[in-house]
């Protein structure tokens, strides 16, 4: 007994995504290497203005994160320096109460 091969309507039209067309009596499909899909002609790799664009952007956000971290520090700092005073003060106090 043969069985039948059955293909959805665009299959059986020749068509599928992306434009390549197939047969409804093969069952591969034959896909553009990577390099065909993203690149033109003449051209390779990224450009030096998206370079620098992207170095800028980070750049940026790099000046952010020393910021932030700066001020996280000096808040540690004088949170450490109001925790002491207040520890210093505690034993102060039940020295003076004896």
């Amino acid at each position: 007994m043969k069985q039948k091969q059955h293909y959805n309507s665009r299959q059986q039209h020749g068509h599928c995504e992306g434009g390549k067309t197939i047969h409804p009596d093969t069952t591969s499909m034959s896909f553009p290497i990577r390099s065909e899909m993203t690149q033109s002609e003449g051209q390779s790799g990224r450009s030096m203005v998206e370079m620098l664009g992207s170095l800028a952007i980070m750049g940026v956000l790099s000046a952010g994160a020393i910021g932030g971290y700066s001020y996280a520090m000096n808040k540690h700092r004088t949170n450490e320096l109001i925790y002491e005073a207040t520890k210093r003060a505690q034993w102060v106090g039940t020295q003076l109460e004896l």
